[in-house]
């Protein structure tokens, strides 16, 4: 099914999140910015890659073929077109471009879910399933699909809550939250974890350290989204409380579950992952520390944003594209050792752009000018991240390996 898609689908989306690292280095000056490079990674970066993760794990998992392959595709165009149009609808301003990005990324998502919803009515188009590497992994499979199910309901709240604001003004509540949420958390990372459980063992080929708390993970994530969605529609401060704890459990449970795992990851992946969990967990504390003291929230809320955005979604990108992505290309990673180098320099670049933030928050001078170095260090790494990528996918060779589901990466590739 269109070869070049997954590879374009990843190159669009390193290239949206290189533009708005740039972006960010120059909010302090240009606030309008902010709202603008926010969109650009939720729709332009993080949901293309998704998708195009997606047109090669799902059919694997679910032994079927897509039934309707050229919709696919479009939902990645779609996804695509929609980022952009956004971002320079709420950089320009234009309303009009705004709105449009908005309903296209909506159809985006309508493809989407009508591509998934055709393919599992379909008829299994093979009797051979990915290879169970414990036999409790069965049950977990069950856990990871109910994630995915969670990320397609959230995918399409979010996107319609986008499109509902450009003709509504609400008079209460955080509804700009309540979109991040849902785009955030209810799409990213409830599909990162779905990916996560169905994979992490087979390519490591590590056991799960509990069957029980990734079960409890779902259950909490069932319960903890929706209560915080609520309590920013309603601006309900001690809802918002209790959302805060509820979502930072559920948070940490995924850090608890899957940061052992990734010790079985080639280093460059090891290292992406890591770090995302830590800026994830550093997340959560400040998302904690927010339900607590509004005041705090307010003062640090960019820096929070800036953790999730670049640290935890731009770090999880890079540590599982430079595992998937190769291996969906048939070709090894091109430069190992610089795309390390890349991981590193974008860890550096997000320390930077949150401390930065944090520091011209409290009032201290010197912040602005470490929020620039911060974005501007973030854009070259991405910009590194989307070369080595481009020079991987056209690299040539005759050896095949391994797809998805294969066993563990061999310790030389480590």
């Amino acid at each position: 099914m269109f070869p070049r898609l997954v590879p374009l689908g990843a190159l669009f989306s390193a290239l949206a999140l290189t533009v708005a690292a740039g972006c960010a280095a120059f909010v302090p000056d240009h606030p309008r910015l902010w709202s603008a490079l926010v969109a650009l990674v939720v729709l332009g970066a993080i949901t293309p890659m998704i998708l195009a993760v997606n047109v090669r794990i799902v059919p694997v998992f679910s032994r079927r073929a897509w039934q309707q392959p050229k919709v696919m595709a479009a939902a990645i165009v779609l996804a695509v077109l929609s980022g952009w149009t956004t971002f320079l609808g709420r950089a320009v301003p234009n309303g009009n471009l705004e709105t449009l990005g908005a309903t296209l990324a909506l159809v985006s998502g309508l493809c989407f879910m009508i591509s998934i919803m055709r393919l599992f009515r379909s008829g299994p188009v093979t009797q051979v399933s990915p290879p169970l590497p414990f036999p409790e992994q069965a049950q977990l499979d069950k856990v990871a699909t109910g994630f995915t199910r969670q990320a397609g309901m959230y995918l399409i709240l979010g996107l319609i809550v986008g499109l509902l604001l450009r003709f509504w003004t609400p008079d209460r509540g955080r509804w700009d939250l309540v979109w991040a949420h849902a785009m955030l958390l209810g799409w990213f990372l409830n599909m990162a974890s779905g990916v996560c459980y169905h994979t992490l063992s087979r390519w490591t080929g590590l056991r799960w350290r509990s069957a029980r708390t990734i079960q409890l993970h779902l259950r909490v994530a069932t319960l903890a989204l929706p209560l915080m969605i609520v309590a920013l529609a309603i601006d309900h401060r001690w809802l918002f409380a209790l959302g805060g704890v509820s979502q930072a459990a559920m948070l940490v449970l995924f850090v608890i579950n899957v940061a052992p795992m990734v010790v079985g990851l080639p280093l460059v992946s090891r290292v992406g992952t890591l770090a995302a969990c830590t800026a994830l967990t550093s997340g959560v504390v400040l998302g904690g520390w927010f339900a607590l003291d509004p005041v705090a929230g307010y003062r640090l809320r960019t820096a929070h944003a800036s953790l999730n955005l670049f640290g935890f979604a731009g770090l999880l990108i890079a540590g599982v594209g430079y595992y998937l992505l190769p291996r969906f290309a048939g070709r090894p990673l091109r430069w190992p050792r610089l795309a390390l180098g890349q991981v590193v320099l974008q860890i550096v670049g997000v320390v930077m752009l949150a401390s930065g933030w944090a520091w011209r928050q409290y009032g201290h001078d010197g912040g602005t000018m470490i929020v620039m170095i911060g974005g501007l260090t973030t854009m070259a790494a991405l910009m590194l991240f989307a070369t080595i990528l481009a020079a991987t996918f056209r690299k040539r060779v005759r050896a095949t390996i391994s797809s998805v589901t294969l066993s563990p990466s061999p310790k030389t590739a480590r």
